[in-house]
């Protein structure tokens, strides 16, 4: 009787330690089903882009322009917040924010040799 609720106790452990991995799982093959043209995406091995293409099996991401690849849905998830691009900066809110270069930047011989002195 006291190896029945041992072993009871047991399987109820499991079942509660495994109840939070099954949920991401859950939720990941949610995402996956959900894709669509225009969705960003990271792939299991970090790769960011733009899906572009799905089918059934299969989902073509565009990672820079004109650069597709083919991924089996198994492996692309949904892109971390931590990862998500940055809002684009403001316009220089004075002008002592913004950086003066001139307009000869043509490097020299005589500018290398005072550098390497």
């Amino acid at each position: 009787m006291e190896f029945l609720i041992i072993i009871l106790i047991m399987v109820g452990l499991m079942f509660f330690m495994t109840r939070g991995q099954r949920k991401k799982q859950k939720e990941a093959q949610e995402f996956r089903d959900s894709v669509q043209i225009g969705d960003e995406v990271m792939t299991q091995s970090g790769m960011l882009g733009v899906v572009v293409e799905t089918d059934e099996k299969v989902v073509t991401i565009e990672s820079t322009e004109e650069n597709y690849t083919r991924w089996v849905r198994a492996a692309i998830g949904p892109v971390p917040p931590t990862m998500a691009p940055a809002p684009e900066d403001e316009e220089f809110e004075s002008e002592d924010d913004a950086v003066i270069t001139s307009d000869d930047s043509t490097i020299t011989a005589e500018d290398l040799d005072n550098d390497q002195n």
